[in-house]
């Protein structure tokens, strides 16, 4: 019985250290941060509709985010998607925490690396306006000079 306990809790003990946050909060995202990230976030509430208005806020962050990691080459980067009203970051054995839902429109983007306090990127006028406040971002962010004229 205990080696059937085991081999059943345990697996989900480990899994639960990745994808949940510790207090429990629905609509949090806990992300480990092991080299150069953007995160791309937008609210939970958005995650079913199919909207026009959704449909093109996710494809103005999408762009922004290609944008930005085409001119970061040949940085090596992770890039994730989020749905989400907060993130925690958790890096350098601390946590930054961000609370999407209270950031612009709720949709933009996080840079972030290992042993630097990470840069949250969003927009009042629009997800359209992140095309450009994104590779801004990542130029100041990273020291990268190529991302300055696409952000321009």
């Amino acid at each position: 019985m205990s080696r059937t306990l085991v081999s059943k809790v345990l697996p989900l003990l480990f899994l639960s250290m990745f994808c949940c946050d510790p207090v429990g909060a629905e609509g949090t995202e806990v992300i480990p941060i092991t080299s150069a990230t953007i995160v791309a976030f937008l609210p939970l509430a958005l995650r079913s509709s199919k909207d026009g208005g959704t449909r093109s806020a996710i494809s103005h962050l999408k762009f922004a985010v290609t944008d930005t990691s085409e001119c970061l080459r040949p940085m090596k980067l992770v890039v994730r998607t989020v749905y989400t009203d907060r993130i925690v970051l958790e890096h350098d054995s601390r946590r930054e925490t961000f609370d999407t839902s209270k950031s612009g429109q709720g949709i933009g983007a996080i840079l972030a690396e290992p042993g630097r306090d990470a840069r949250i990127v969003v927009s009042e006028i629009g997800p359209s306006a992140l095309v450009h406040l994104l590779p801004r971002a990542a130029s100041e962010y990273w020291h990268a000079p190529s991302c300055a004229k696409q952000g321009a």
